[in-house]
């Protein structure tokens, strides 16, 4: 339960976020990871809550794989507990719109 607790948590805070600093979007971190990115180390929902909200796709990561971007990254995500709707198709697909 604290896991789904903390999922609901932290994707309703990106998305009040995200309504309340657009342009903050595909700003990196100290250490040069975009946000997007960073979205993949949780839920691939995450990943299509930045990419329905224009998240850039051309951004290069200078921390994780430096001058990766998400595409590359995508192709290395497999969580089998994802939501059917937001399979690894679905993001591309997203990304390539």
């Amino acid at each position: 339960m604290q896991g789904r607790c903390s999922f609901v948590l932290g994707f309703s805070c990106l998305q009040y976020l995200l309504e309340l600093y657009p342009d903050e979007l595909n700003r990196k971190d100290g250490d040069g990871l975009p946000l997007l990115l960073m979205a993949l180390n949780h839920d691939l929902k995450f990943v299509h809550l930045l990419l329905e909200h224009r998240a850039d796709i051309h951004i290069l990561d200078d921390f994780l794989e430096q001058g990766s971007n998400i595409l590359h990254l995508l192709f290395q995500v497999r969580d089998p507990d994802s939501d059917p709707k937001l399979t690894l198709g679905a993001c591309v697909s997203a990304v390539c719109l």
